[in-house]
């Protein structure tokens, strides 16, 4: 009887396994930081569904640093914070997003190296990778004709930061840098 009802058991939780791939939510969202000039530290994290997660760290600070990465241990988060992530990242349509997205610049313009945040979730038996250069440059960018999606890139990049803190003390869930 307790066989059977083992068995009842993983078959109810494959079934919910399988309706969450199925429904379009994601099993999985990585993020990438590489920094522009200066003295920040390029980081990489991942979220799965079962809320694992994974940070590494460059040794070093700036962007021409060795690839030397650390693993950072950080705190697991709740089944609340990986729902609400996850959600965010479908309402934002990442995989309905182009590739990569980057400020307009006008004449006279300065260009500075500023950084790039990646996202990339698997959903559906596919993944899709968004790349914004100069996120925070673009949304305040007059009439910047990407400025809606580098918006929902934003949203969801910020729900990642509220679940995986970024080493950069600056980077928290209200910035897109």
């Amino acid at each position: 009887m307790m066989r059977f009802s083992l068995i009842l058991f993983a078959w109810s939780l494959c079934l919910v396994a399988g309706a969450s791939e199925q429904s379009g939510m994601p099993v999985s969202i990585a993020a990438e930081y590489h920094p522009g000039y200066g003295t920040n530290y390029a980081w990489r994290a991942s979220v799965n569904a079962d809320g694992s997660t994974t940070q590494e760290v460059k040794k070093d600070p700036g962007m021409f640093a060795e690839k030397n990465w650390v693993q950072r241990n950080i705190p697991l988060p709740s089944h609340q914070q990986v729902r609400v992530l996850f959600e965010a990242a479908r309402t934002a349509g990442l995989c309905s997003l182009d590739g990569r997205y980057s400020p307009t610049y006008r004449p006279g313009d300065v260009i500075t190296d500023l950084s790039t945040l990646e996202l990339e979730m698997a959903v559906d038996g596919r993944r899709c990778r968004v790349s914004v250069y100069g996120g925070d440059l673009t949304l305040r960018v007059d009439g910047h004709p990407h400025k809606a999606a580098v918006r929902r890139f934003c949203a969801a990049w910020g729900k990642f930061l509220a679940v995986v803190p970024s080493p950069n003390r600056w980077q928290t869930p209200d910035t897109c840098t």
